[in-house]
């Protein structure tokens, strides 16, 4: 007689929300299969400041910013739970999150 066990795979939860104020409402979620990465990403324009966040579980994605001229995005991609809670700004120093919100640029 043999004993044969079955397990299901840990599925990664990330927080989840989209904001147009730059800060976000969180919830957990439990992202589906094949999903296995949470990002945060902030889009700030260079006119009016205006600040766009968002967070979710996703397929795959890379750590960086792009500059656009009018408008600067950047992301933040990990692997464990919930592991996105912090917003790109809150990453950046008191001098950076100036820059990025004053000016629309940043590091």
């Amino acid at each position: 007689m043999s004993l044969s066990f079955i397990t299901k795979g840990h599925a990664l939860s990330c927080y989840e929300c989209t904001s147009l104020t730059g800060f976000c409402a969180q919830q957990q979620l439990t992202c589906p299969s094949g999903f296995s990465k949470c990002m945060s990403s902030t889009a700030v324009t260079q006119i009016g400041n205006s600040q766009v966040s968002i967070k979710n579980c996703t397929v795959d994605c890379q750590n960086g910013s792009m500059n656009f001229g009018f408008v600067k995005t950047s992301y933040s991609c990990c692997d464990t739970d919930l592991c996105n809670a912090k917003d790109i700004l809150a990453l950046l120093s008191p001098m950076e999150r100036h820059v990025t919100l004053v000016m629309g640029s940043a590091v």
